[in-house]
């Protein structure tokens, strides 16, 4: 209802042209048949059995995205053992200083905090109290997030699988733990969905109807690696409100 200030974008105003086609063919259909409805979004999520995990052979045969074929398919540890080769180049191409946040990279040299890893272009000290850092200077190799993100999407695979092994040893330390049983997870294809340029690394965002997994590949504290967190939606399905909690944490350092 609101398109005025930040809000008055090209996204906006679409949705609010379709809306106004969309809704005048709703309301005719409901006048030829008043107990016409659209399938709502909770139609078209997996059923949740009563003991907290998803049922995921009652999930609908129709998907976003379509069922990819077994060559397709790799598993996450091969995705994984190729990522950590790309550790230096991810953090050298990641935003390393806050007037990076806009897509581009700074000409200057770039200097990190020995002590916190705070870092920031030797441009933007001036706008900093530096003091109580001990800054020392990045060697950095060229720097072009451009190819980088490309080169990620040439690299990872549009889906990965948690392999039987690894989905039934999730599903006991899940259950050992006290944490809500999320099913079994080897039956789900992951989807790439996000290439995401952050702070020091960058993110591939896989994710399926009932789980959605976070690989970062860059800066691992004061050193380099690949970060994986596994989130399942089972709660959320379930009814439950706030933050989802991973259930699932993997940390590989770069050698």
């Amino acid at each position: 209802s609101d398109l005025a200030g930040n809000a008055m974008s090209l996204p906006v105003v679409l949705a609010t042209q379709l809306a106004a086609l969309c809704v005048p063919a709703y309301r005719r259909a409901q006048k030829r048949d008043p107990s016409f409805a659209l399938p709502t979004v909770q139609a078209a999520l997996p059923s949740v059995r009563g003991a907290g995990a998803v049922d995921v052979a009652a999930a609908p045969a129709t998907t976003a995205a379509p069922a990819p074929t077994a060559a397709e398919l790799q598993t996450m540890s091969d995705l994984f053992q190729a990522l950590l080769g790309l550790c230096d180049e991810a953090f050298a191409s990641s935003i390393l200083c806050t007037c990076e946040s806009s897509g581009g990279t700074t000409d200057a040299e770039v200097v990190r905090c020995r002590h916190c890893w705070v870092s920031l272009c030797r441009h933007c000290t001036k706008h900093f109290a530096t003091a109580s850092h001990t800054l020392e200077t990045l060697p950095l190799s060229a720097r072009d997030p451009t190819a980088f993100e490309r080169r990620l999407w040439l690299l990872a695979p549009m889906a990965i699988q948690l392999d039987r092994t690894s989905a039934a040893e999730l599903e006991r330390t899940a259950t050992a733990s006290g944490m809500p049983a999320i099913g079994d997870l080897s039956h789900e294809a992951f989807h790439l969905q996000r290439v995401v340029r952050e702070r020091g690394s960058w993110r591939l965002q896989y994710t399926t109807q009932v789980a959605q997994l976070r690989i970062s590949i860059g800066a691992l504290g004061d050193a380099k690696g690949v970060a994986a967190l596994l989130h399942s939606f089972a709660p959320t399905l379930r009814g439950e409100r706030g933050a989802v909690p991973p259930v699932a944490r993997l940390l590989l350092p770069s050698s």
